[in-house]
């Protein structure tokens, strides 16, 4: 059974490393040559599919092997590049057949340049989104209609010391020595509408300014089907802490500790229920040895946060044919 997964996984760095062309082709005639890409087996495609999709197929043929997506196993075909015998690409059944959405997706881009976001669709027009000046990292929904972004305090640092706006230095809050810089968690429409505050950070790490502390948000994830939102606060003393939303800002919580985190979008490794890792969390947590010292290490969650297991010191201690892909590939 031809497999939709590994097809965009293809589409992805196919869009990544020719736009020229992709704004040249129509989706029609991207999806066929999508559409033939065969999976099955041993993986192979003749190239004669490259050039039916377009007149300069051969090139893109050469093009992708450069790039190490594919490898030529004849001269007449080529299939997904191998990696110490195992396909960089593992086939998933896990996104569906939608794929005129998928595609009106990844035509999409975002930006930011001095504190405003833009927004580039499929049309390759650009629109601003935002004009305050303190935006940043923008992140495009999974299904392309919106875009959560950190909208961060006024003010400005020089060096060390920080200086706010005149006439609005945040208040010492509960008989604190500091005044805390709190950022927030924005959505808004794609076009440039519908801008809704989600959430607001209310307590702070200590900043370079002995007289503040910054409430940051960052690291914005989501789950594979978009329903759920994933964003990085300072909770504890030596590590933040990962908090989880629905899409719409609602039933808002703090999962836990979690650094650096990342949300499985599919896998080649089953769990014990004989199913891949999809919505599972890989995130860093701050431990410490018995007999002193510390360490941080990577660990597998359940989507509701339930220990799985170590993974290691960095990601790159997963199994190359573990074959996991991450949501933030699609978006990004």
């Amino acid at each position: 059974m031809t497999n939709f997964v590994s097809k965009i996984y293809i589409l992805v760095l196919f869009v990544i490393a020719f736009p020229s062309l992709t704004n040249a082709e129509s989706a029609s005639e991207i999806r066929a040559w999508i559409q033939n890409f065969n999976v099955n087996g041993y993986r192979t495609v003749s190239e004669s599919m490259f050039s039916k999709a377009d007149s300069n197929g051969a090139k893109i043929v050469e093009d992708l092997i450069k790039k190490g997506i594919l490898e030529r196993v004849t001269y007449k075909e080529v299939r997904l590049k191998q990696n110490e015998g195992k396909f960089i690409s593992r086939p998933q059944e896990i996104v569906g057949s939608n794929f005129d959405a998928i595609w009106s997706i990844l035509q999409q881009s975002l930006y930011e340049k001095e504190g405003n976001l833009y927004y580039i669709g499929s049309d390759k027009n650009v629109k601003q989104l935002t004009f305050s000046g303190r935006d940043r990292e923008p992140r495009l929904h999974p299904k392309g209609k919106w875009v959560y972004f950190v909208h961060s305090y006024e003010g400005k640092w020089v060096g060390d010391k920080y200086y706010p706006p005149k006439g609005k230095n945040p208040p010492k809050e509960n008989n604190s020595r500091v005044r805390v810089l709190k950022e927030e968690l924005w959505r808004i429409n794609n076009d440039g509408t519908g801008a809704v505050k989600l959430y607001r950070c209310e307590s702070g790490f200590d900043a370079p300014d002995p007289d503040y502390d910054v409430a940051y948000i960052e690291n914005i994830q989501f789950s594979p089907n978009g329903d759920k939102i994933y964003f990085e606060t300072p909770e504890f003393a030596t590590e933040s802490g990962l908090r989880v939303m629905d899409a719409n800002g609602s039933h808002q919580k703090l999962l836990g500790a979690g650094t650096n985190t990342k949300i499985v979008l599919s896998s080649e490794i089953k769990n014990d229920n004989n199913r891949d890792y999809s919505g599972y969390i890989i995130t860093a947590q701050h431990h410490y040895f018995e007999f002193g010292g510390s360490y941080d290490w990577y660990y597998l969650f359940t989507p509701d946060f339930k220990e799985v297991g170590p993974v290691g010191e960095d990601r790159k201690s997963l199994p190359g044919d573990a074959g996991i892909i991450f949501t933030d590939r699609l978006v990004e």
